[in-house]
């Protein structure tokens, strides 16, 4: 057979290559690695020591993640500068696969925090306004949100999903990377959205999330910097109009001028439980700023 040449069968290629007889023919069908002998008499083809080189090479690249195409092309030819090229190419591509796994890791956690949050705040249960105990004075940090902003309707029987499917969309639009919670301002008369008057179903209302980096979009903003006087509500929004009363009592109690609008923090909301009595909210109310 061919002289002093090593032929190999398939199932020895397999084997000395650990791979499978099943994969040795699809690279033969596929023309990436085929037997380069063929024993006239019996018609079996065998492979050389040259292919034994190529599947290990093939295996290398595999482990790189390199398509079929490429890999079909570099055993073309074994020139080093296309394979530097096809190397940088692959680069990139890691490069951007390991900011998507890191993105995808961190917002894994970031919710992964936030449902331990919420577990032990459920714990808090609704209690009547005039037994909140939790009233506090926070400092609110400087976030980056992307923000969506214009009038519609706020009454607090709703759960304003059109308005966070709204905002959703345009972080998919903009490829932003959010985090945290879905945040709600109410701009004026925050009170109204308790209210049933046909005039005050209608508010200035705007949708926000935190963003980790703005890349151009327009509607990024800056939220917070604030004091605000704060507490957590447990169970649905429209049980929240006596919290908020209990803050603003608290607040001219304790001598504080409240600004003219508030802000939610949808800790638990509807794209986490169906059910509203588990529902967890953040409610601030922002000082003035002297």
């Amino acid at each position: 057979m061919a002289g002093s040449k090593k032929l190999y069968a398939i199932g020895e290629m397999a084997r000395i290559c650990n791979v499978t007889t099943k994969l040795l023919r699809y690279y033969d069908a596929n023309h990436i690695v085929s037997p380069e002998y063929k024993d006239t008499k019996t018609n079996y083809r065998y492979y050389t020591e040259k292919q034994l080189a190529d599947i290990l090479f093939v295996k290398e690249l595999k482990k790189l993640d390199f398509s079929l195409q490429d890999i079909a092309s570099l055993l073309n030819d074994r020139e080093l500068l296309l394979m530097q090229k096809k190397l940088h190419i692959r680069l990139d591509k890691a490069r951007t696969e390991l900011a998507q796994a890191r993105e995808y890791y961190d917002q894994t956690v970031d919710t992964l925090l936030r449902v331990n949050d919420i577990i032990q705040l459920k714990g808090v249960r609704s209690v009547p306004a005039e037994e909140i105990k939790e009233v506090q004075l926070v400092e609110m940090p400087v976030y980056q949100v992307v923000s969506s902003r214009h009038p519609s309707y706020w009454n607090a029987d709703t759960i304003f999903i059109d308005r966070r499917a709204e905002l959703y969309k345009l972080i998919e639009d903009n490829e932003l990377q959010t985090f945290g919670s879905v945040m709600a301002v109410f701009h004026g008369d925050y009170l109204k959205q308790f209210s049933h008057k046909p005039e005050d179903l209608v508010g200035d209302l705007e949708v926000c999330m935190q963003v980790r980096e703005a890349k151009g979009c327009t509607q990024v903003r800056k939220l917070g910097g604030v004091t605000a006087v704060s507490t957590v509500h447990v169970g649905h929004y429209r049980h929240m109009r006596p919290v908020y009363l209990h803050l603003q009592r608290w607040a001219r109690e304790h001598g504080y001028q409240l600004a003219d609008y508030s802000i939610e923090e949808y800790l638990c909301g509807v794209t986490m439980t169906s059910i509203p009595e588990e529902f967890v909210t953040r409610i601030y109310l922002p000082l003035v700023e002297k």
